[in-house]
This record gives structure tokens, C-alpha cells and sequence, in this order.
């Protein structure tokens, strides 16, 4: 899960997986306020075995073109601008 929120001036950005049990979130990373109308090189960094959570056993996961999900914060000061 990536979670988004935008404020007047800034935002705030996490990504986390699902807790072992099945309920609620286990928060991988969170990040500050971070300037709406400011350029971040902040990247997430999500590797490919959260993204197929779940998936046993763990050689059926497919190959991906990178090992990792890389999701610049970049983009959303660009969102961020237009809100």
C-alpha cells in the first residue's frame, strides 16, 4: 500500500504491507512533510517480494523487468502543484 496526503503546503507520503496476520498495515517507510512546490529526489524503494505478497511458493513469482518498484516522490509534488 502506497498512502498519499496532500495538505495546503506539503505532503506526506508512506508505503507498507499487509501484517502477517491479514489485518492492518505494517508501515515499511514514512516520510516528513515534504514541500508541495519543492523538487524531492526521495524515492520509495519497494522490493518485488511486497509487491507479490502472498504468493508461496516464492519461486512462482514472476519475473519482473526490475527486481524493485522504484515510485519517485517527484511525481507528486508535480500532483501536488495541481491541487
Amino acid at each position: 500500500m502506497i498512502g498519499i496526503k496532500f495538505y495546503a503546503d506539503h505532503f506526506q507520503a508512506f508505503w507498507g504491507v499487509r501484517r502477517a496476520n491479514g489485518w492492518g498495515i505494517h508501515i515499511r517507510v514514512s516520510t516528513g512533510k515534504l514541500p508541495k512546490i519543492t523538487p524531492t529526489n526521495t524515492v520509495f524503494t519497494i522490493p518485488r517480494v511486497d509487491i507479490w505478497w502472498g504468493v508461496r511458493p516464492a519461486r512462482d513469482i514472476p519475473q519482473t523487468a526490475s527486481r524493485d518498484f522504484i515510485f519517485s516522490l517527484e511525481q507528486l509534488t508535480v500532483a501536488g502543484t495541481r491541487i
